[in-house]
């Protein structure tokens, strides 16, 4: 057997203590240095707090006024419209002034048979005979019987005077007189603005105005129940219908800044927008839609920790869900994720 050289076995003895050392440090490199508990990764959360709050499932509607046709104010004249006292809702009585043509009054006059014809002096029959009777009412001179003399011309004068007419002549053209069927009227639509042109015919309409408000239309999904809406600062309800039909709603809404633009534009106004809303707010649980198993079927269950729950959904929004307990109070803490499969 031969010696074994003394350098070889130096240089094998050094290889030894190399590879183990080697084997050491890939020893501490591949076992996991303990973590501070302060960087340690949260365990996952399992369960989430509920919260509780109102739910009025709040919609948007448009409402648009309904108007009744009431009676059309009508006169021949043609011109320029250069003033007028037209103001949806007021009241217009005979003697008064509609609107100026061309710088003379239309007149609103009430007597007991429309006038038919332009009258002056020396004309009879039952028109001027309804001339004088509304004369004597309204406090003006007036003739006897149905005869227009001079105590009729006199009372013309008086009338179209007070009316805004300059220097009358005690003539009565029927092109300046709008007939009213009654001595006092509500204007419920006014037909032309200051400087618009009128070829004679409607210049108002007597009565009618604003009856109701009507939904344009319901939103599909809305949850049923009473719902309320509020017009102008009023809570009211819509019937069913789809109208508010209010009075006090309906008032406060003509003296609203959307009262006022549909008396101005009519049917080109915006349409009123209000908030619908369940007159009486549920109280509802705010969970995770995770939690909920079933969601899209008829028996939605809630999954907490003590067990599924069974629950109605009532709405939902920015990453939750408003879920209404059919079992009793809502759980304090639900599960993040519903086990699939989960019933109640």
């Amino acid at each position: 057997m031969s010696a074994t050289h003394p350098g070889r076995v130096a240089a094998a003895t050094l290889a030894a203590l190399v590879v183990a050392a080697g084997g050491a440090v890939a020893g501490v490199m591949l076992t996991a240095a303990p973590t501070a508990d302060s960087l340690a990764s949260p365990a996952p959360t399992t369960t989430v707090e509920v919260t509780t709050r109102p739910y009025d499932d709040a919609r948007n509607i448009d409402l648009r006024p309904v108007a009744s046709d009431g009676r059309a104010l009508t006169a021949a004249a043609s011109g320029t419209i250069t003033a007028t006292r037209c103001v949806v809702g007021d009241e217009l009585s005979s003697g008064d002034q509609l609107v100026a043509v061309d710088g003379r009054p239309v007149v609103a006059l009430a007597t007991t048979m429309p006038l038919w014809r332009d009258l002056a002096l020396g004309a009879r029959g039952a028109d001027v005979t309804a001339l004088n009777e509304e004369l004597r009412r309204l406090g003006h001179p007036a003739g006897q019987g149905d005869r227009f003399d001079a105590a009729t011309r006199d009372g013309v004068r008086a009338l179209l005077a007070n009316a805004g007419a300059s220097s009358p002549d005690g003539t009565l053209p029927l092109a300046h007189v709008a007939w009213l069927p009654s001595r006092t009227t509500t204007l419920g639509a006014c037909e032309h603005r200051l400087g618009d042109r009128t070829d004679g015919g409607r210049l108002a309409t007597a009565g009618g105005g604003v009856v109701a408000l009507q939904a344009a239309m319901l939103p599909p999904n809305a949850r049923h129940g009473d719902r309320v809406v509020t017009v102008a600062g009023v809570r009211t309800y819509l019937g069913e219908d789809g109208q508010v039909t209010d009075r006090e709603a309906l008032d406060a809404w003509f003296a609203s800044p959307e009262g006022f633009a549909w008396r101005n534009l009519g049917d080109d106004a915006p349409a009123t927008t209000v908030t619908w809303e369940l007159a009486q707010p549920l109280e509802t649980a705010v969970v995770p839609p995770g939690a909920l198993a079933g969601a899209d079927g008829p028996r939605p269950c809630l999954a907490t920790p003590d067990g599924a729950r069974a629950v109605e959904i009532v709405g939902s929004g920015l990453g939750k869900s408003y879920v209404q307990m059919l079992d009793g109070t809502p759980p304090s803490h639900v599960l993040a994720r519903a086990v699939p499969g989960t019933t109640c």
